[in-house]
């Protein structure tokens, strides 16, 4: 989490008036003391927005956003390459972009234009419910945001407790890929590998480089307990054994235990990271939430 002000992290620095507020990248923005219309560029944030409350105050997200249902309605906004003149023609009182997806250079031609642009930085499960907090404070809605933020990381608490039954020397490895063709994965630093202990495993990829392109061999070196892969789609195990049929003789093919992961849970840093990290430990451990 980045640092907000010399004063404390993680807040929003209030005064009568308009507002000046330093946002996760370290920029400083000028917003009106109430905040009434926001769009947001990437879908986690339209998640975080309605987590903290502030749902309502939504005008417009991008095209890639397809959650909650409570969207459906609001005008969709190019954000790869963003339509800066649409953003600007709906006159919002706050942008909210991501650094992982979004651009730092895109934020400040927003502000050049009179649309003031807040950056987040979710680096983590755990942070999620910190940014719920901190869109609380910046939209107004830090009541409930604070409430959900509580959900959440009681959630996460919980998980914990039940996974931390396993030991680590009996803990299952874990091949996390984006597709079965190309061998996309996460390397070091990624928040996958935080999904996949919080879930009671091993990351086999999580010292390699940052999102690595992994080739055959390193996998079959590795032969992990556990292929998931991220799809919102039907996956046959057939069809990874097609692509790569090296693949037939690891353990996780023989033992039935390469198994989708619903990609929206997973790949968008927002609340349902941990909607992601049990279904990834009903995978891994079901006996340990039979009850869920």
């Amino acid at each position: 989490m980045v640092v907000l002000s010399a004063a404390a992290a993680g807040c929003v620095r209030k005064a009568p008036g308009p507002r000046t507020v330093v946002d996760e990248m370290g920029r400083t923005v000028a917003v009106p003391d109430t905040i009434l219309r926001v769009i947001t560029l990437a879908p986690s944030l339209t998640e975080l927005v309605f987590a903290a409350g502030a749902g309502q105050k939504l005008v417009a997200v991008s095209s890639a956003d397809n959650f909650p249902p409570e969207i459906t309605g609001l005008d969709r906004l190019d954000a790869h390459p963003v339509n800066f003149e649409a953003v600007v023609a709906r006159q919002p009182d706050v942008v909210l972009l991501n650094a992982e997806v979004n651009r730092t250079a895109d934020a400040d031609r927003l502000a050049a234009l009179g649309a003031p642009a807040f950056m987040t930085a979710t680096q983590g499960i755990r942070e999620v419910a910190a940014d719920v907090q901190l869109l609380g404070r910046l939209l107004g809605t830090e009541e409930a945001a604070n409430a959900q933020a509580a959900l959440l990381v009681s959630a996460i608490d919980t998980l914990v407790s039940r996974t931390a039954q396993t030991p680590l020397e009996d803990r299952p490895s874990v091949l996390f890929l984006i597709g079965y063709n190309t061998l996309y994965a996460f390397g070091e630093g990624s928040y996958i590998h935080e999904l996949i202990e919080l879930a009671g495993g091993v990351s086999v990829t999580a010292s390699l480089q940052q999102n690595p392109v992994l080739n055959e061999e390193f996998v079959l070196a590795e032969d992990p307990d556990y292929i998931l892969i991220s799809s919102n789609e039907a996956f046959r195990v057939a069809d990874l054994v097609d692509a790569h049929p090296a693949f037939r003789d690891l353990a996780a093919v023989k033992s039935g235990n390469v198994r989708t992961i619903t990609a929206d849970h997973v790949l968008r840093p927002g609340p349902r990271l941990i909607s992601g990290a049990y279904e990834l430990a009903t995978i891994l451990h079901p006996e340990l939430l039979s009850d869920e």
